[in-house]
């Protein structure tokens, strides 16, 4: 089985996942935004929800509530890369491209 077949599995979750981040990072805040849209277009694989959403499925969970702990992971560790940008000052961070690039000079040191 392929990786994309797995996230095709979950699909339709995914989506409803992505539609709750950017219900919830609703903001007059413009930072607020464009975290939302940085959460959802990063290009990440976004494995943490994703095996929310598998053993959510593997375990015949019929509710909604598993959405909203796929999104709460995805904050955290949106977070976690924030924090480690703009606090840890990280010269060089394992993912391509920083927030900053993406956010604003702002919200990280530098971009490298």
């Amino acid at each position: 089985m392929t990786a994309q077949r797995i996230y095709d599995t979950v699909a339709d979750d995914f989506s409803r996942v992505n539609d709750l981040i950017i219900k919830r990072l609703s903001s007059d805040v413009p930072l607020v935004e464009k975290i939302a849209q940085y959460i959802i277009e990063s290009g990440g694989k976004r494995l943490r929800p994703l095996l929310v959403l598998l053993s959510s499925r593997a375990l015949g969970y019929e509710r909604d509530d598993h959405l909203k702990l796929a999104a709460v992971i995805e904050f955290l560790h949106t977070a976690t890369l924030l924090h480690d940008d703009v606090v840890g000052h990280l010269r060089h961070a394992p993912r391509p491209q920083h927030c900053q690039c993406t956010l604003g000079q702002r919200t990280q040191r530098t971009c490298r």
